[in-house]
């Protein structure tokens, strides 16, 4: 500290350095502060370490997302099969309610004997996910929901008309032809996966539910009563 600096009262370096603050033009001889925070070097490091940390961290976890196992045609097998095994069930609880309503001998008959073949279907893919290692777990499916609940409605709109058991029939097709789709495709892709045992027992199934889907045509077809009189 210079003599001159020295002889300044504290009063003229308040002064001086509010005209530094107000803009005026630095003083040169004002004394020098040692005691004010400065920015170390640690700081520096320590920001730029941590955004290099971050930066590898967002790279990590990209790569860690680009190496996801992609999902295979065994997974889609597996996870179909799950949606079937989940709408053979609904089936099964659906077709009591279907019989009962039915008023033709010949329907009723067709409904109770499909559920005993339903049953069947259950148990066949039960046997499948065995062969798979895997818990047999259903799949909400909510087309076969919709399917049934639209059973249900007609079953409930047309109680008592000559038209229920037509309207039963058309039911049951969509219910079908969900199936026949289901199981024709789980059937090609186990056979592409090389699980010829798992192919035959959904071919098994697939028959079953081609010969319900024929009985319905000819019920349909061949009985007048379930023609539908157009007003």
């Amino acid at each position: 500290m210079t003599k001159q600096q020295k002889k300044w009262s504290d009063d003229e370096l308040v002064s001086r350095a509010r005209e530094q603050l107000a803009g005026s033009r630095p003083d040169s001889t004002l004394p020098i502060r040692t005691d004010a925070p400065m920015r170390s070097a640690y700081s520096d490091n320590y920001i730029r370490e941590k955004r290099e940390s971050e930066t590898q961290s967002l790279s990590t976890s990209g790569r860690g997302q680009n190496q996801v196992r992609e999902k295979s045609l065994a997974d889609l097998f597996l996870d179909t099969l799950k949606d079937i095994y989940y709408a053979e069930r609904q089936i099964v609880k659906a077709l009591p309610k279907l019989a009962k309503a039915a008023s033709s001998r010949e329907l009723k008959v067709g409904f109770e004997q499909h559920l005993q073949e339903t049953e069947g279907h259950v148990e066949r893919l039960e046997q499948i996910f065995e062969l798979l290692g895997k818990p047999a777990r259903g799949k909400t499916s909510d087309a076969i929901l919709g399917i049934i609940d639209e059973g249900m409605s007609i079953m409930e709109e047309f109680s008592g008309s000559e038209a229920l058991d037509a309207g039963l029939i058309s039911a049951s097709h969509a219910i079908e032809h969900y199936q026949i789709a289901r199981y024709s495709t789980l059937k090609d892709w186990a056979q592409q996966l090389g699980m010829e045992d798992a192919a035959a027992l959904l071919d098994a199934t697939l028959q079953e539910e081609i010969g319900m889907d024929k009985m319905l045509v000819k019920l349909s077809a061949d009985d007048e009563g379930y023609q539908v009189q157009v007003a």
